[in-house]
């Protein structure tokens, strides 16, 4: 037996699952009858479209540094599957910031990513904003490392932080509002 639903199936349970509108015989002019694909924006806030936005530019910016660790294995002479020159290596040290570049901003990527979403939900102006406060400090902390070495990461670092507290504040404040047991506490 197949477990996976047919997109027909999960529109029939979408349909069954919320109470069907009494249609009039004509839906006055401009105003449409809720239908299954239109009543995602009851649960999606109006700009949430600049968080998912902010999701693709992440995306782009891995796609980018991982162009980088591409060109420079070919550059350096550093074959697949070794993830980082040793020292035999002449140009270990140049590979090492290209690919320390890329790791470590895959290493927050998922993580922002996910507070952005979480904090869209409530705030996604603000949430969209500081995210894409983070993949720009991000693309300069990449390049910089990439390009110049690990001083020149150091702006892009900082900088990238500024995008990051506010997300960790913004999801410890929703968290909290959610929590019933602290109505009216804070």
């Amino acid at each position: 037996m197949d477990d996976t639903l047919s997109l027909s199936a999960l529109s029939a349970n979408c349909a069954d699952s919320k109470p069907k509108p009494t249609p009039s015989p004509e839906p006055a002019e401009g105003k449409k009858l809720k239908s299954c694909d239109t009543m995602m924006s009851d649960y999606v806030p109006q700009d949430f479209g600049l968080v998912m936005l902010v999701l693709v530019l992440s995306w782009l910016l891995n796609a980018y540094l991982s162009l980088l660790v591409t060109r420079a294995r070919k550059k350096y002479n550093v074959p697949y599957p070794t993830l980082y020159a040793d020292s035999s290596n002449k140009y270990a040290y140049q590979f090492n910031c290209v690919q320390r570049a890329h790791q470590n901003t895959l290493e927050l990527l998922y993580g922002v990513q996910l507070l952005v979403v979480v904090n869209g939900f409530f705030v996604p102006r603000a949430s969209a904003l500081l995210g894409f406060l983070w993949v720009v400090m991000r693309f300069v902390y990449g390049w910089g490392y990439a390009h110049k070495g690990p001083k020149a990461r150091l702006p892009g670092a900082y900088a990238s932080l500024a995008g990051l507290v506010p997300l960790l504040g913004l999801t410890f404040l929703n968290g909290i509002s959610m929590i019933s047991f602290l109505d009216g506490v804070f």
